[in-house]
């Protein structure tokens, strides 16, 4: 939080600062939230390691449409958020009109999770689908900071090889999961 707090605040607007005390009891509140989620997790989640739930039927999607969904769900909820290309406010809406995107943007969040969580359920599913639903939302990502947050043509080059390895990369793990030994997929829900 301290890293986002400095690292921020000076490639946003400055109407978006809070002030001193402000400041004091947003981070408490965030640090308490923060606190309260890894309780709840480590509560929960526990009970259910090792277990998966029994397959649901339906058809799990091939990679590439598991890679574009997540990718187009990823760029769509960043587009509704940020401003870019000019705009002064998400979705290029006025100020007044903000909780609309950000309404769209948790109605995108929630149906790409519910999508990926059933089809995750499936007994056809590998790591190679995760996998793929990974790297479709992280080109996306990076696909976004092309489009929206990169100022000059050093920026635009930086990002663009990022972005490059980051795909050579994650191909070269997909071609190991796909010629390696079958193992088993832990389930972390």
């Amino acid at each position: 939080m301290g890293l986002l707090r400095v690292s921020v605040p000076p490639s946003q607007d400055s109407g978006y600062l809070l002030s001193g005390r402000a400041v004091l009891v947003v981070l408490g509140l965030a640090a308490t939230a923060v606190v309260a989620a890894v309780a709840a997790a480590l509560v929960r989640f526990p009970r259910r390691a090792g277990r998966r739930r029994a397959g649901v039927a339906g058809p799990v999607p091939g990679l590439f449409r598991l890679g574009a969904v997540c990718a187009v769900a990823a760029f769509a909820f960043l587009a509704l958020l940020f401003p870019f290309a000019g705009a002064h406010h998400p979705a290029f809406l006025p100020r007044a009109w903000a909780p609309l995107p950000m309404a769209a943007a948790a109605v995108v969040a929630a149906a790409a999770a519910w999508a990926v969580r059933r089809w995750s359920a499936a007994d056809g599913w590998t790591a190679r689908h995760r996998l793929a639903a990974v790297t479709g939302a992280l080109v996306a990502h990076t696909a976004f900071g092309l489009v929206s947050h990169t100022r000059d043509p050093l920026d635009t080059a930086g990002l663009a090889v990022i972005g490059a390895v980051m795909v050579l990369l994650l191909h070269r793990l997909d071609d190991r999961l796909a010629t390696g030994p079958a193992a088993p997929i832990p389930d972390y829900r």
